[in-house]
């Protein structure tokens, strides 16, 4: 069974290299493939010096967001190397090898279950509240994301209680898209990700398409991986506003296409967003008054 990794680099080959120094000895994965999504910087002649049997390095023709990288990698492992598994990563994260072998097993070994995406519960190294998993949002849920305030409220709803992530498994919705497998002849059914949005809601469209099939994505309980949440994006989207801006792009083309929302729903979601940009704002210049 043969194991592809694909990790994507977007202008902080510091990063990427700290990453794959840890994992190239990795011999459960047979091949890495490095996309660099076409930094600005000197990330691509900088990640070269990795290149071997087992490591590509490439670089996109365009820097089309988190899904056109990662989709490009998957096209050029599946061209040169047809791998039975595929291991979508950030750059920032942390596991151990035995971690592949588990998840793998997993899948081999429950084959009555029609298994989507698997991945062990994260550990965020900055933020102990991100989710380990989501529930499949919805319109009003997607409006809510978009205020600091209102997604505090419905985390609630959208998010699964600790408590339910007990035993050697649970089922979810929506794996975060940080680090997961998932057999590359699923993901081909669905259609990679949708490259339609730019950053954010990916994992969320993948869950969906996942879930119209019949796939059930997993979490197992008893392994973890570390994630430097944001440190890549950070260094790129540096605003508040900026960030949310471009959520705003996916969410809105994820009600569009998948939630087929109305004309009527689609304005009032632009007022929305407009409301909660102007919180982010008033957020920011109270942080830069505070720090000052």
């Amino acid at each position: 069974m043969k194991v592809a990794l694909i990790v994507l680099n977007y202008n902080d080959y510091e990063t990427t290299s700290k990453y794959i120094n840890h994992i190239k000895n990795y011999a459960l994965i047979d091949n890495v493939i490095i996309v660099d999504n076409c930094s600005t910087n000197n990330s691509y002649e900088k990640l070269k010096i990795y290149k071997s049997e087992k490591i590509d390095v490439i670089k996109t023709d365009k820097n089309g967001g988190y899904a056109y990288g990662n989709n490009y990698g998957m096209r050029y492992a599946k061209e040169r190397y047809n791998p039975d598994y595929l291991i979508i990563s950030n750059p920032d994260v942390f596991f151990e090898e035995q971690i592949i072998e588990i998840m793998r097993d997993f899948i081999e070994e429950n084959n009555e279950i029609s298994i989507g995406a698997i991945s062990p519960r994260v550990i965020n190294n900055q933020n102990s509240n991100m989710p380990i998993a989501w529930k499949i949002p919805g319109y009003w849920e997607n409006i809510f994301n978009m205020s600091i305030v209102l997604s505090k409220l419905m985390s609630k709803k959208i998010h699964y209680n600790k408590t339910y992530f007990t035993g050697e498994f649970s089922f979810v919705d929506v794996i975060p898209g940080s680090f997961f497998m998932i057999k590359s002849n699923v993901f081909y059914e669905v259609n990679l990700f949708d490259e339609n949005t730019f950053l954010y809601g990916e994992e969320n469209i993948l869950a969906y398409k996942l879930n119209q099939k019949g796939y059930k994505n997993v979490i197992l309980n008893k392994i973890f991986y570390k994630h430097e949440h944001s440190a890549s994006i950070d260094k790129t989207f540096n605003t508040l506003v900026s960030k949310y801006n471009i959520l705003y792009k996916s969410l809105r083309y994820y009600n569009k296409e998948y939630l087929k929302t109305n004309k009527l729903e689609d304005i009032l979601f632009f007022i929305c967003f407009k409301l909660s940009n102007l919180e982010k704002r008033i957020i920011t210049l109270i942080r830069n008054v505070i720090m000052r």
